[in-house]
């Protein structure tokens, strides 16, 4: 895959995938008795409805310095007061986002699956067909990577609700640190650390994928 499509491809899978998980949050959070993020338009896969200026701002870094940024989407806003149960409310409007990526994935390997079929029927695999095979596994990584990096028990991210849903004395704990930039302070400072969890993902989640789609690692 060449730079500029493994861009743009890189592009298209985030924002897809974090309208998707957005749109998942706020939809939860709807079911489970709050329609604050209903009412503010973020049950909607149009990705402009969850971008924000910062979003725009380390999303050119990150084009810039691939892998050292983290870009920051606009949060779902969540009123756990009117969640029907506030504790593990939080927890499963949280869990929503990732859950919805990991579907995605696994979405984009069957399509990806249905793609090699369809060229197994030729006697050679043409540029156009391996870029796009190669590109649907890319985005479903993309995908899973989605999934493990936000279930990571670090505020903001939303692996921290589910943490502070299975033991309250640590939500106490994350309340002093969990709204504002702190969290984004505390995330970015644990940039390299973080990138090596991801990285211990990438061999069995690629065995995975190419298993599904029924292709040897690219």
């Amino acid at each position: 895959m060449t730079s500029i499509t493994r861009t743009i491809t890189l592009i298209l899978a985030i924002l897809i995938g974090v309208s998707i998980h957005e749109s998942a949050h706020a939809l939860a959070a709807y079911w489970l008795g709050d329609d604050s993020a209903k009412q503010e338009g973020r049950i909607s896969l149009n990705p402009i409805k969850h971008i924000s200026m910062m979003t725009v701002i380390f999303g050119i870094f990150a084009v810039i310095m691939p892998g050292a940024m983290i870009i920051p989407f606009k949060p779902v806003m969540i009123s756990r007061e009117r969640l029907s149960d506030p504790r593990w409310g939080m927890a499963i409007t949280s869990m929503a986002g990732p859950l919805s990526n990991v579907l995605l994935g696994f979405f984009a390997a069957g399509i990806g699956r249905l793609v090699v079929i369809y060229y197994s029927g030729f006697s050679t695999l043409d540029a156009f067909g391996q870029q796009l095979i190669i590109g649907i596994q890319f985005f479903s990584q993309i995908q899973f990577f989605l999934f493990i990096f936000n279930m990571l028990p670090i505020p903001p991210l939303d692996g921290h609700w589910v943490l502070g849903a299975l033991v309250p004395a640590i939500d106490r704990l994350f309340d002093s640190f969990r709204y504002g930039m702190t969290g984004f302070i505390i995330l970015m400072l644990l940039l390299y650390p973080i990138r090596h969890i991801m990285n211990l993902f990438y061999m069995p989640l690629m065995t995975m994928i190419n298993s599904i789609m029924g292709i040897g690692v690219q």
